[in-house]
């Protein structure tokens, strides 16, 4: 009984530093995936705002005029379009050049303000959408915010480019990390699986508790970094409420569920790819990390 006791515990110390080591691993990754996520909905909140003046012919006819109303509400390029009339825009303007003199005879013609779906928002949609509003006999001209659409779109892609970078180097360093810590269990237990060969079993059997257990540690590794996601989300919310909008609980737990399951197939991975280099080894090579 005594001599069980240390390699019992050695095991258990492996199995923990396993378990912090992918959990501290899942964690970066999902910080950069629920950066991701935050980034897209702040990024599909700021092409929400990005839209266009369509500026209505005054001398187009009532049926004409009706037609173009009729079109910008029910199209599903528009999220909401506002009317002014030339008045409105006459105030409108002299409030922003700081003069509350109207001029005496009005330049500006009706128009509406258009807020685009997020979809319709980049500056290719957004030259489609004004050149098929052009085209309406109300429509005397299009006025398009492309610039800001631009600036919008590089900005996000920037972003995200560099977040999939990040991405990739944690996932890379994740597989390494895993692939190591199982592969010194494994060295361990070598001279055990070459005994197993021996006596008849295949390598299929030997592999499978290795793989289960993979499957397990990934899994709690994937609960462990979750509920220090939780964690730090629940305090930057607190000290940032923003933050509780841009990244609600449910695409949360959508990125939590990836981690758990990322994590149970990295560590699974890992065991099969270590199990099976050492079934591939003779005797000799065992002795071989």
């Amino acid at each position: 009984m005594k001599s069980n006791r240390p390699r019992r515990s050695h095991s258990r110390g492996s199995q923990t530093i396993s378990i912090v080591s992918v959990s501290l691993v899942l964690v970066i990754l999902g910080l950069v995936a629920l950066t991701a996520v935050t980034m897209d909905r702040v990024g599909r909140q700021l092409r929400s705002g990005v839209g266009m003046v369509v500026i209505v012919d005054e001398l187009a006819t009532d049926g004409a005029t009706d037609s173009l109303a009729q079109i910008l509400r029910t199209s599903p390029t528009v999220a909401e379009a506002q009317f002014a009339s030339a008045e409105e825009v006459n105030k409108r303007w002299a409030e922003q050049l700081a003069d509350s003199e109207l001029l005496e005879i009005n330049p500006f013609q009706p128009e509406y303000e258009l807020t685009l779906t997020p979809e319709y928002s980049h500056p290719d949609s957004l030259e489609s959408v004004a050149a098929a509003l052009s085209a309406l006999p109300a429509v005397y001209d299009v006025k398009v915010h492309t610039e800001m659409a631009r600036n919008v779109n590089t900005t996000l892609n920037s972003i995200l480019i560099i977040l999939l970078a990040v991405a990739g180097a944690m996932l890379l360093i994740s597989l390494v990390l895993i692939n190591n810590t199982v592969r010194m269990e494994i060295y361990a237990k070598r001279t055990v699986l070459n005994t197993l060969l021996y006596v008849g079993a295949t390598r299929g059997f030997i592999r499978r508790p290795y793989m289960v257990r993979g499957l397990w540690e990934g899994a709690l590794s994937g609960v462990v970094a979750s509920a220090i996601l939780a964690g730090f989300r629940l305090w930057v919310a607190d000290a940032y409420s923003p933050v509780a909008d841009a990244l609600p609980w449910g695409a949360f737990l959508v990125v939590a569920a990836a981690l758990i399951i990322l994590g149970s197939l990295l560590c699974a991975g890992a065991a099969w790819l270590a199990a099976t280099r050492y079934l591939r080894r003779s005797y000799d090579q065992m002795f071989e990390i």
